[in-house]
């Protein structure tokens, strides 16, 4: 049964596991491996990096039972931050099940929309959940360049 929450501090470092698996094995059809290295690299400093960066945000956990299977991250009340499901968990549920929390927790916090900025591989999967691109960004990380898309909803009708 899967259950969404609050992330625990203890989760802090399953999650940043989850980060790079699924940063490497979901979207290595899409990106390059240096892209995925610059965009999930698996050493100490990075992981210390988004631990923090979970911890400062409000981070949502899916747990399947005891085991971390996804997480999504709100900055502020109108952006979805990050959003990452178990490589072993797709296509079940969880990535709906967290946006939809994360959705309803904004509109909570007053904001009558979302943004996000999703993969290409994300892309079908936001679109499948309303949000539309808004544009085409191009990014750089560890001087490698990535692509993504700055997705919209508008969230009225969110409860």
């Amino acid at each position: 049964m899967l259950k969404i929450d609050l992330m625990r501090p203890e989760e802090l470092g399953d999650a940043v596991r989850l980060f790079v698996d699924a940063v490497h094995q979901i979207n290595r059809a899409d990106y390059a491996p240096e892209q995925l290295d610059a965009w999930a690299p698996d050493d100490a400093a990075f992981r210390a990096q988004l631990q923090n960066k979970l911890a400062s945000s409000l981070t949502l956990a899916a747990r399947d039972g005891d085991t971390l299977v996804g997480f999504g991250s709100l900055l502020g009340a109108d952006e979805l931050d990050m959003l990452y499901v178990d490589p072993g968990h797709l296509r079940r549920g969880v990535g709906r099940a967290l946006v939809q929390a994360l959705e309803q927790e904004a509109c909570r916090r007053g904001s009558s929309h979302l943004t996000a900025n999703a993969s290409i591989t994300a892309r079908p999967f936001f679109e499948s959940m309303g949000y539309c691109v808004v544009r085409e960004n191009t990014v750089l990380r560890r001087g490698v360049v990535l692509q993504n898309f700055l997705m919209f909803k508008e969230l009225l009708n969110i409860e």
